[in-house]
């Protein structure tokens, strides 16, 4: 997956059979960058899936959106990967919905203190996760 995406902006994503292990449905095509498109037949494919697991690269080697939160949530996803370019792995769950603009609204006030964007985020969503059921870490 790095490899693939290696010097761009765009994602690719896999699904996981958590009691297989088999690769489910793929995404290795992307036309937009930092996002992911689910197409009609990985909607089919993952549909009435319970144990799944995502594993999805992030180019610019930024921890969860919560568009990756709100998406693990509305897939009932059991967990979730995001394999940054830099080498950093971050594992995340979410059991609630979060309002998309609650993360840009915290990291512009961390920003102020922190000036490190990736720092900013993790601050973002470590405050996010004081209010709503997600959850994440780096894996070490």
């Amino acid at each position: 997956m790095l490899f693939h995406r290696s010097g761009t902006l765009f994602e690719d994503m896999y699904w996981i059979d958590g009691t297989t292990g088999e690769v489910i449905a793929k995404a290795l095509d992307e036309k937009k960058e930092e996002k992911i498109d689910y197409t009609a037949s990985i909607l089919k494919t993952i549909q009435d899936r319970c144990n799944l697991i995502t594993m999805h690269t992030h180019p610019n080697s930024m921890p969860p959106s919560i568009a990756d939160f709100n998406s693990c949530f509305k897939h009932n996803y059991v967990t979730c990967l995001v394999i940054c370019h830099d080498g950093t792995v971050y594992q995340y769950i979410s059991s609630q919905k979060v309002p998309p603009a609650l993360q840009d609204i915290y990291v512009q006030d961390f920003l102020k203190t922190t000036h490190n964007e990736r720092d900013a985020q993790i601050m973002a969503l470590k405050k996010i996760k004081e209010n709503y059921d997600i959850n994440f870490q780096e894996v070490i």
